[in-house]
């Protein structure tokens, strides 16, 4: 049985999937154009039959075989001998019909659905122009050949032919609004869905562009580290080895003297720098550890990490501290990297201080969804110019005579609070010591 779609489908009639969307308007428009003049030329064929009238019968019968020509060159695929055989074909139509049955038809509406069908199907302006002339020109030419020759069967027109032709061409022209609207419509969806992938694939590039840049940083920095491990590894590593090898030879001809005070004072020697070359490179491990791609945070009480770093530097050192801390909360924070952070500024405020008890006051706040800690101290300070630099690696302000340290401390909490997506920095206290002044974000855990 058929059904609703099926009538739906047959404007589609050689409509393929590899089209363009304008050809196939132009082709729905022309079968389209068919299946409404059809019906029409089927009523007088079948009203001629039965009034037997035989020759008009035909002629009606032939209209319509020769106009579904225009389905099977669609079929097929002759999308452009369609066009062209369509316009033809009612256009000769229609002259004939104005011919046969004159002005009683009143055929100016059907002139009119052929302007705006050939209008709307001919790519080229000035062609469809020059169309819609000659097809006002042929029809004002066979209006005004009437006036000498009568139409020789314009009594045969029924009086309600003028009606039925006039809704036909409204129902036609309305159906070519309709398409066009729709194929208006579809080109702004298509407009507007073009804008946003544009809209989407900028933003992607810029996106891309800035993780670029920020990669290229990333990459400068890099180098600027490897550049500097480069360094320590031809230097500062090597320092303490040629020490050793040095006094190990010096031990030897020593002991083979029998000096055995020189031994001893030799073998301190070897110690000292042995300790100092294990310090390095545990320094060196611990920083390249923090490399990784992502950390593992917890929520952890900093007022625990704190005491426990104290306990560790109080067994370590062993001598009278004061270190204090106030205002400390849990965070989200890797437990291991924040208690390497509290330990090296801890001991840094110990170690660069000539003060009988060295003193490191701990104050923590929160303000504006961020942690903040100021590590205060009673130490020698830090002059203002190289306040930026001792976050660098292997940057030190002096000499291992006079203040043991691999210079690795600071860089290393510098890196640890980047890996927290925070800051650190230092001022001078209005004591001459340091403050060290940490912030992290609250909420890191959502990062």
């Amino acid at each position: 049985m058929l059904n609703v779609n099926f009538f739906r489908k047959l404007p589609s009639i050689g409509v393929k999937d590899n089209l363009d969307r304008l050809t196939i308007q132009k082709i729905r428009v022309t079968n389209g154009f068919f299946f409404m003049i059809t019906p029409v030329l089927i009523y007088y064929a079948i009203y001629n039959l039965i009034n037997y009238d035989g020759k008009f019968a035909a002629f009606y019968a032939l209209a319509i075989l020769m106009s579904s020509v225009v389905l099977g060159l669609n079929y097929y695929g002759k999308y452009e001998a369609a066009k062209i055989y369509s316009i033809i074909f009612n256009v000769l139509n229609g002259f004939i019909l104005q011919y046969l049955f004159g002005s009683g038809l009143v055929l100016e509406t059907i002139v009119i659905v052929f302007v705006v069908f050939s209008a709307y199907i001919i790519d080229s302006k000035p062609r469809a122009i020059s169309l819609v002339m000659l097809i006002s020109m042929g029809f004002i030419l066979l209006k005004y050949f009437e006036q000498l020759y009568p139409a020789p069967y314009a009594e045969r027109v029924l009086f309600y032919s003028p009606v039925i032709l006039f809704v036909i061409s409204v129902i036609v022209i309305s159906y070519f609004i309709f398409e066009r609207r729709t194929e208006i419509e579809l080109h702004l969806i298509e407009k507007n869905n073009f804008e946003k992938r544009l809209k989407n694939k900028n933003y992607e590039l810029a996106k891309n562009k800035n993780l670029i840049e920020a990669q290229n940083v990333e990459l400068e920095v890099k180098n600027n580290e490897l550049n500097q491990f480069a360094y320590i590894a031809a230097h500062d590593l090597r320092t303490p080895i040629r020490s050793v090898l040095s006094f190990s030879q010096l031990a030897k001809m020593n002991l083979d003297k029998k000096n055995i005070g020189k031994v001893h004072e030799f073998l301190d020697i070897i110690t000292t720098s042995s300790t100092h070359l294990n310090d390095l490179i545990k320094d060196l491990l611990s920083y390249s550890l923090l490399e990784k791609d992502s950390i593992d945070l917890e929520l952890v009480d900093l007022n625990e990490l704190f005491d426990s770093v104290v306990m560790l530097i109080n067994d370590k050192l062993k001598t009278p501290l004061n270190i204090k801390a106030t205002g400390l909360t849990t965070a989200y924070v890797n437990p291991l990297q924040f208690k390497l952070l509290f330990q090296n500024l801890i001991e840094n405020g110990i170690k660069y201080n000539r003060d009988n008890v060295p003193e490191v006051m701990v104050k923590a706040s929160q303000q504006n969804g961020r942690h903040y800690m100021q590590f205060i101290d009673n130490g020698i300070g830090i002059e203002d110019k190289y306040q930026e630099q001792i976050f660098e690696i292997f940057k030190r302000l002096h000499t291992s005579e006079e203040f043991e340290g691999s210079g690795l401390g600071l860089a290393i909490c510098n890196k640890i609070m980047d890996r927290h997506h925070g800051t650190i920095s230092v001022t001078r206290s209005s004591s001459a010591g340091t403050i060290f002044t940490i912030d992290w974000p609250c909420d890191l855990a959502s990062f």
